[in-house]
């Protein structure tokens, strides 16, 4: 049986509550168990609360997809900047103490545009060096 005055469970064949002292009688008993069964069914759920950091791991989860997304399509130097700001944003959302996979996701995904942004600036920096070394005065034919 349920008590009526605090909620608490009143074992069989006891009139008293074991909690608050409260007193019922078998009739009222029976008839309250079922009405607090009832009302409990009907309960409506609170809003979320505000999580702290998980803006910031979301930010930081859309900034790895567009990163990466900047990065395949040959616009590595966007890339590069988006990483860094998603990378940020990852680590501000660990140390406010959320702890999710929006989190860890953005993460991942930052680093590796990241490190596929610089890949491509050493290989685009090299290829710049290596033209920029090379003598191409023997391909042109000389006017005079």
């Amino acid at each position: 049986m349920i008590c009526s005055k605090c909620g608490g469970v009143i074992p069989d064949g006891q009139n008293v509550c074991p909690n608050c002292g409260n007193q019922i009688s078998i009739d009222n008993n029976v008839n309250k168990q079922h009405q607090v069964t009832y009302q409990n069914v009907y309960v409506q759920k609170q809003a979320p609360e505000n999580i702290p950091g998980k803006g910031e791991a979301v930010a930081s989860m859309v900034l790895g997809i567009v990163g990466l997304v900047f990065l395949i399509t040959t616009l590595w130097y966007i890339s590069l900047l988006i990483g860094i700001v998603g990378l940020i944003l990852a680590i501000v959302s660990n140390n406010k103490g959320f702890s999710g996979g929006m989190k860890t996701a953005g993460l991942v995904m930052n680093i590796i545009t990241l490190v596929l942004s610089g890949i491509v600036f050493l290989a685009c920096t090299a290829c710049v060096a290596a033209l920029g070394s090379t003598d191409y005065s023997s391909l042109f034919i000389p006017l005079v």
